[in-house]
């Protein structure tokens, strides 16, 4: 094909025509070069064609020698002409040109020059015209890599760079030595020419038209293979050392294993010796100081009797201080969420918090394993949609583990706890729930105090409708008292059935049985003397069964006032009346109470085997947990047995709620004292 005067072909042309079209196209290509940019040889050129000439009548020498090994060291002028060619001016005169092509067909007329002579007189083809590069960062090469380069990728006859086309195309021969296309096809057309069998330059093995093949490739580099060998061989003796070292690191993992197990073992020892020396130190402590309390009241009065002469016996409460350790301080799970209420659950040692965090619309608990003293609280799937008020879980062991839960969204709900917490039922209700109480006699009983004075029964067989419902204290037939139901008590009567005790913004009231008729609630808290202007509120009611003891929290503008009473029953009717409603201590506290805080009373077996009771209210003003002795009876104020900072750090602030649980009679069990405020839950010791 025909372009602009100059013949062309495609490779698949070359294909088909062989290597006899390719000399003829080449020669073409050559001539009309040679017409079109006349060049200019240098001396160097012409040293490189006397040092081909050479060649070529040493190998006419060994032609009939097939093993004989011709030259294959390169001339060093060559390299040095193809440079000067690809460097020379292209600004030589036609004119010129035209007066060397005359002397030399004038030299061939006469005789004096053969055709190969002519050949080789003709300029070789221009340079390629070099394309500009996108400008790249140098790489610093040594000189050594760059000649070695140019070894592995130039054809070793014109050093020049083999391409993927055209005529310093990459070619093949039979014994596998590399050349471009245009120096093989010089080479065997010279060798046809002089009536010689072509051979390879590099081993001399004869070669014929057919057996040149076309490397088809981007690029080819040759490798030393001893260096590459060698590279492999370093290679496998790593991979041999990366092994054995992986066997060591093993061995010492496993040891490091065993150790760090040691060292845990250990450590557990050394916890358990320090916590005995702390209990022992702590004991210590208690038993100075009730022998100092001893020493001092041992004098006499004026009549001769002893102080102490109407005190207890050597296990009363006169005796009795309590020694506490702090076990673990659980933070919050989010410093956005608030915790409100707590809850120690009977049967599985475990703490349950209400958690809000109103930023992700979670209403939901926050879990606390006892024994755990370092593990995060678990925060269980959201339940309801607006914030808990209460939770309770069921005191029964024969039935599953349930949480009772009441909420403001007008909804208490029946929480599985066995294993993935689920929701057993769903007790609607008409108005915001505020308290939530068990029935300590049926299990599938409970009672859910709101807002206008209701509490509503539910039994969990029929979950959807309530069982019984109380519309808060009437005078005749008309409510008198709508204020929210904040506390309730269930109180069993000792005849297979239970007595209500509830508590407003008033008074403790205790509620008729579901069977009566009409009949009103029982103011059982006194009202304040006429000449008492302050008004107050009952806010919570604890009950403890083993104490038999009801107490009532009240608040008012300046104080707090804790109330504990003895609860008896009517022995005909079994009801709860005035009468059997005995006061027995009454606590006042000089602290406002803006925060609606609930105390706890409760009792345990101590190392003596001696039932104690303890009443404890969190004390705002101090930010302070403080204990009473519920076991006092009387009109004196009961000593303070503890009186726990919650104040310092990040965890501190208001208490606003308290439980504390012994989960066995027995005396080797500790009692767990628990207290939260808004970031954290407390865990106490106390023996």
């Amino acid at each position: 094909m025909e372009r602009g005067g100059v013949v062309t072909s495609s490779p698949a042309a070359h294909s088909a025509r062989g290597l006899e079209g390719f000399e003829e196209e080449e020669e073409e290509r050559e001539q009309l070069v040679w017409d079109r940019i006349p060049m200019q040889r240098n001396s160097e050129s012409a040293m490189s064609i006397e040092w081909a000439e050479s060649e070529a009548g040493a190998d006419t020498d060994n032609d009939n020698d097939d093993g004989a090994q011709p030259s294959s060291r390169q001339p060093p002028q060559l390299q040095r002409a193809r440079s000067a060619e690809c460097t020379s001016s292209a600004a030589a005169s036609a004119a010129g040109m035209a007066v060397k092509r005359q002397r030399l067909a004038h030299a061939a007329s006469e005789g004096e020059v053969d055709d190969d002579f002519a050949e080789r007189q003709r300029p070789a083809p221009p340079p390629p015209v070099p394309i500009p590069a996108v400008p790249m960062a140098p790489v610093p090469i040594t000189q050594q890599q760059a000649e070695a380069e140019d070894e592995r990728s130039t054809c070793p006859v014109c050093m020049e760079r083999w391409t993927a086309g055209g005529a310093t195309r990459v070619v093949s021969l039979r014994c596998g030595h590399l050349f471009c296309k245009r120096c093989i096809a010089r080479w065997m057309r010279r060798a046809a020419q002089t009536r010689r069998r072509a051979r390879c330059p590099e081993c001399a093995q004869t070669i014929g038209k057919g057996e040149v093949r076309p490397i088809y490739a981007r690029s080819i580099s040759a490798v030393d293979g001893e260096q590459l060998q060698r590279a492999q061989d370093e290679s496998r003796r790593l991979a041999e050392r990366a092994a054995e070292l992986e066997v060591q690191l093993r061995m010492l993992e496993t040891r490091y294993a065993a150790m760090c197990a040691n060292s845990s073992r250990l450590g557990a020892e050394l916890a358990e010796t320090a916590e005995r020396a702390a209990w022992l130190e702590a004991e210590n402590t208690a038993l100075a100081a009730q022998l100092a309390e001893k020493s001092g009241a041992g004098s006499c009065n004026a009549d001769g009797n002893d102080n102490d002469g109407n005190a207890d016996d050597a296990g009363s409460s006169s005796d009795y201080r309590p020694v506490v350790r702090l076990r673990a301080t659980h933070r919050s799970p989010a410093a956005e969420g608030a915790m409100r209420r707590l809850a120690l659950h009977p049967h599985t040692h475990t703490a349950y918090a209400t958690y809000t965090h109103r930023a992700q619309g979670l209403h939901t608990l926050a879990q606390i394993d006892i024994h755990e003293t370092r593990a995060a609280p678990l925060v269980l799937p959201s339940l309801h949609t607006a914030e808990i008020r209460a939770a309770e879980p069921s005191p029964h062991a024969a039935a599953p583990h349930y949480m009772l839960t009441a909420s403001t969204d007008r909804s208490a709900l029946v929480v599985s706890l066995d294993g993935a917490p689920t929701i057993a039922a769903r007790l609607p209700l008409t108005a915001p729930a505020w308290s939530c109480a068990w029935d300590p006699v049926v299990p599938t009983l409970c009672y859910v105090g709101a807002a206008r004075g209701l509490v509503t029964a539910f039994d969990l067989r029929n979950p959807a409708r309530p069982l019984h419902m109380w519309d808060g204290p009437r005078h005749g037939s008309a409510a008198v008292d709508f204020s929210p139901v904040g506390s309730i008590a269930a109180v069993p009567c000792g005849s297979g059935s239970t007595r209500l005790v509830v508590a407003n913004a008033a008074h403790a009231y205790a509620l008729p049985p579901p069977d009566a008729d009409a009949a009103s609630w029982l103011q059982l808290t006194p009202s304040p003397d006429a000449a008492d202007h302050t008004r107050r509120a009952c806010f919570a009611l604890s009950y403890d069964a083993a104490l038999g003891c009801v107490a009532a929290s009240f608040r008012s503008a300046a104080s707090l006032v804790h109330e504990l009473y003895a609860v008896g029953f009517d022995a005909a009717t079994l009801a709860l009346a005035p009468a059997t409603w005995r006061l027995r201590q009454r606590l006042t506290v000089a602290s406002r109470q803006t925060m609606w805080a609930r105390p706890a009373l409760f009792s345990y077996v101590d190392a003596q085997r001696v039932r104690r009771g303890l009443f404890c209210a969190g004390v705002e003003a101090s930010r302070s947990l403080r204990a009473w002795d519920a076991g006092v009876v009387g009109p004196a104020a009961p000593r303070v047995l503890l009186d726990l900072p919650h104040d310092a750090g990040p965890a501190g602030g208001p208490v606003l709620d308290a439980r504390g649980f012994q989960w066995s009679s027995g005396s080797s069990d500790p009692t767990v004292l628990a207290t939260l405020t808004q970031s954290a839950i407390r865990i106490y010791d106390v023996r």
